[in-house]
């Protein structure tokens, strides 16, 4: 019997009055779920969404994920890196307080600082880069290396003159001796005006079907990827007293 979406329909084209047998509707079904399959017109047999056309509904530019000099992508991993990210319009909308900051003279007009945790593929930058918000200086933190390569190629496209600085992986700004150091440093040069980011959800999704497992499964805040969440609310954390510090020391003349 078929098993792929596209034997599928040819099945169904060369036998339009054959039922289809329960467990092959069942691949179907399963495959629609896995791969955002939709309906072409009515009555067909689902097509899958292009990467392009996924772009575009996320909020990107089409090609944002696409191959280029820097970095080579496969289809997979495009859909992958799509699946994990922001919409990028709705990321937009929330941040829209700050063209009205810009507008008022309250931001510096070279731009604002940002620090983006778990940066994927880049979606709050692209949103603060689409209401027009300036960029000056970004620091973004992601341990996958063909995300961070997605986000250098749009950095050097829409934002050449901002200072891009990299981490790898959020636990370098979390734990250990350079956390304090590390915003103390980034902060020297100028307050962090925005912090944002969108920790894993993975044990925490209702998706996840594997329950009470410990580690990758909805095990919750303890799990192996969304306890990670804590280390974004500890960097805020220190964010926000070292700003507090640095306000009370200007106060004092320091």
């Amino acid at each position: 019997s078929p098993r792929s979406v596209t034997q599928i329909k040819q099945y169904k084209k060369a036998n339009p009055r054959t039922r289809m047998q329960k467990p092959t509707e069942k691949d179907m079904l399963r495959k629609i779920r896995m791969y955002n399959l939709v309906p072409s017109q009515t009555g067909s047999t689902p097509d899958v969404l292009s990467l392009e056309r996924v772009e575009e509904l996320m909020g990107f530019a089409k090609g944002h994920t696409r191959s280029c000099d820097q970095f080579h992508t496969t289809d997979h991993q495009r859909r992958k890196m799509l699946g994990d990210s922001f919409q990028v319009d709705t990321v937009a909308y929330l941040l829209t307080p700050f063209v009205d900051m810009q507008k008022a003279g309250n931001l510096p007009p070279e731009g604002i600082t940002v620090l983006s945790l778990f940066d994927g593929i880049g979606g709050a930058l692209v949103a603060l880069h689409k209401i027009g918000v300036k960029l000056n200086r970004v620091i973004t933190c992601e341990k996958d290396e063909l995300r961070r390569m997605v986000v250098r190629n749009w950095m050097q496209k829409h934002a050449p003159h901002a200072i891009h600085i990299e981490m790898d992986d959020i636990k370098d700004a979390s734990k250990g001796p350079s956390n304090t150091t590390f915003i103390r440093s980034t902060m020297s040069k100028g307050p962090i005006h925005l912090v944002i980011g969108g920790s894993p959800c993975q044990n925490i999704s209702m998706l996840n079907r594997v329950s009470g497992r410990k580690g990758s499964g909805r095990s919750g805040f303890s799990g192996d990827d969304s306890h990670l969440f804590f280390s974004y609310v500890n960097i805020l954390r220190k964010c926000k007293e070292e700003h507090e510090r640095k306000s009370r020391l200007r106060n004092i003349g320091c």
